[in-house]
């Protein structure tokens, strides 16, 4: 989130978990964001090491967008790895 331009910018990248309600008491140095709502485009990838998967599916995000398939807001973007080592990303767009 909160790019400074594009996918050559400064960014943030935060590693979080989904809590079960809002206002939930954190630990200290921990923050609470709320994913904003709008359009997402959503890919995926099965099973398999986290870090080969997950490269992989930004990879292809970056080729959708230099063909022009996909029209990024540049906002925020974010990944849910699963217990099964499934991985979705999910992509903002403009």
């Amino acid at each position: 989130s909160d790019y400074e331009s594009d996918r050559n910018g400064a960014y943030s990248y935060l590693l979080g978990a989904k809590v079960s309600q809002a206002g939930e008491t954190l630990p200290p140095d921990f923050v609470a964001r709320t994913v904003p709502g709008g359009q997402y485009s959503m890919l995926n990838a099965a099973a398999g090491p986290p870090a080969e998967t997950t490269v992989r599916l930004w990879k292809h995000v970056w080729e959708l967008e230099t063909a022009g398939h996909l029209k990024r807001a540049y906002k925020t973007d974010f990944e849910v790895h699963r217990d099964n080592g499934d991985v979705d990303l999910f992509i903002g767009l403009r």
